[in-house]
């Protein structure tokens, strides 16, 4: 008798842990699903019908003050979070200019710069809220790619590489930089991007990767 008894209150023990097993497991995968649910960013879909000038948009890029900038296919505009404005811009001689952009993008000193199809350059004077004409960089011609980095630019020009110093505008050949001095003279660059603190050059064959 008091063997079966052991028998059945064994069983019964098992049964608690086991129920509490199943409980224990149910609430973990409840709560790693709800925070996991919480957790997950929202997305939204904003076209022209909610106030985008264009719903094809070709560049963007985010401002030191939190601001998102959107290039699209007929101008530029800032986005709060909430509604889309538009700036004017002007050229070099101080006229209105059209602002019909590929590429927007900011600089390490919180510049920010557009570029347009006709490859003008324009950055916006946030202190009286518009884009003006970039003399900086319209001043050196067509180029393959332009990537802003600390004190300057790196430019692909002319099948190389420049520095672009942004204080002295000294344009300086790749090959006379300090780390950069054994690249062979014989190599055509033909695109290069910045991407952290690397500096990647490409040539018809060969991907260049240095830090810089």
């Amino acid at each position: 008798m008091k063997k079966q008894q052991d028998i059945k209150l064994s069983s019964i023990i098992k049964l608690v842990g086991y129920s509490f097993l199943i409980f224990f497991t149910w609430s973990y995968t409840t709560s790693v699903k709800s925070l996991a649910q919480n957790n997950a960013p929202d997305f939204y879909h904003y076209t022209n019908e909610t106030g985008l000038p264009s719903s094809y948009v070709k560049g963007i890029a985010q401002d030191h003050y939190g601001f998102v900038w959107l290039a699209t296919r007929v101008s530029v505009c800032r986005f709060d979070g909430s509604q889309y404005k538009e700036f004017p811009a002007f050229d070099e001689k101080g006229g209105p200019a059209e602002l019909l952009c590929n590429r927007i993008f900011t600089c390490p000193d919180s510049m920010l710069i557009c570029r347009t199809k006709e490859e003008r350059y324009f950055y916006f004077d946030f202190n009286h809220e518009c884009f003006k004409s970039y003399a900086l960089l319209n001043d050196i011609g067509p180029t393959e790619n332009i990537e802003p980095t600390a004190g300057g630019y790196w430019i692909c020009k002319d099948n190389n590489i420049y520095f672009l110093d942004s204080k002295t505008a000294l344009l300086t050949d790749i090959r006379k930089i300090n780390g950069f001095n054994k690249i062979p003279g014989d190599i055509t660059f033909q695109m290069l991007f910045v991407r952290g603190d690397q500096l990647i050059a490409i040539t018809g064959n060969i991907c260049f990767i240095a830090s810089i």
